[in-house]
């Protein structure tokens, strides 16, 4: 899987009651998910993850019975990639195109997530309010 650097990392949408969405997110496998509406993350027994492609962003989400969002619930799907190095080479070690990829790939989502929690939590200014601020210091 080739992951881009502008690949989306959450998804939402809004419920038609149906038990089967779905879902054009990048994942690897079922555990890179959480599943989140009534604003309270969704047990993962409530839910399965099929057909995950991995050239096209895409995979099926299904509702177990009864655990299906009713219609007009906004659902969001966040990835949740564990941020570890799954490859140790060692000197002399095989180096194959796959392996590699996959770290890249690694560094590319961890790259994404860390900017995404910048983002967040950086405090972002205009020229005005620099003005403003710097003027009361003096």
């Amino acid at each position: 899987m080739t992951v881009p650097v502008d690949a989306a990392a959450s998804y939402s949408f809004v419920s038609t009651g149906a038990a089967t969405y779905s879902i054009p997110l990048r994942i690897r496998d079922a555990g890179d998910i959480t599943v989140i509406f009534n604003e309270a993350t969704d047990d993962p027994v409530h839910y399965s993850v099929t057909a995950i492609d991995q050239d096209a962003p895409s995979f099926t989400l299904n509702f177990g019975i009864g655990f299906a969002p009713d219609s007009g619930i906004t659902v969001m799907i966040l990835q949740s990639f564990p941020i570890a190095r799954e490859v140790d080479y060692n000197p002399g070690q095989i180096l194959t195109a796959d392996s590699f990829n996959n770290m890249l790939d690694n560094l590319t989502i961890m790259q994404r997530d860390v900017e995404a929690m910048f983002d967040k939590i950086s405090f972002r200014y205009n020229e005005d309010e620099i003005t403003n601020i710097t003027d009361a210091m003096t």
